[in-house]
């Protein structure tokens, strides 16, 4: 009898798991389902706390290179500051040497003015002198030749000889400095 009921034990244990297997299978299916969701959220919440996390360190991130952005603009500002100053100095300096300059060139104008007259004038004194100076040595040699003449001697000649040679050497030497003196001169115009 023993055996009688194992037996039947053992045959309605299937059927009895077949036909709870039956009645549940729809909630199996449903906690199955219930279970991949869940399963997909807890992967999901994993995801976005990362991303999260790297929002965090990224706004970290970003406000450290805000701090540093803004301290650029602070330096940038003062050395925007300093060059206005400079060039403003720069400015002023060159204002003066433009007046300088404005004086100078009036300065050297009324120098070349003057210049100009000066040569013009000696230019005028030295052609005049020049003239007087040729007719002098004229009237000097006409005399001592006449007086050569008349005396005779060789040493009245040798004198004459040596007056002739001395103006001419005088007044190469004079009119030599006076023709170098005067392109000189004209050069200043």
């Amino acid at each position: 009898m023993e055996n009688s009921s194992t037996i039947s034990l053992q045959s309605s244990l299937p059927a009895a798991l077949q036909s709870s297997f039956a009645s549940s299978w729809p909630s199996l299916l449903l906690d199955s389902l219930l279970l991949f969701l869940l399963l997909c959220a807890v992967i999901y919440a994993v995801r976005l706390s990362r991303a999260v996390h790297s929002i965090h360190r990224g706004k970290a991130e970003l406000a450290w290179l805000f701090a540093r952005f803004a301290e650029s603009i602070a330096k940038a500002e003062g050395l925007l500051e300093d060059l206005k100053r400079a060039a403003l100095e720069a400015q002023e300096r060159h204002e003066q040497s433009k007046e300088k300059a404005k004086h100078l060139q009036s300065d050297l104008t009324y120098l070349i003015e003057k210049g100009n007259s000066l040569a013009d004038q000696l230019e005028v004194t030295m052609s005049s002198s020049s003239k007087n100076s040729g007719k002098a040595y004229g009237k000097q040699n006409y005399a001592i030749r006449k007086q050569s003449k008349l005396a005779g001697s060789d040493e009245h000649h040798n004198k004459a000889s040596a007056l002739n040679k001395a103006p001419d050497e005088d007044g190469a030497r004079n009119l030599g400095d006076n023709s170098a003196s005067l392109p000189s001169l004209q050069n200043l115009r």
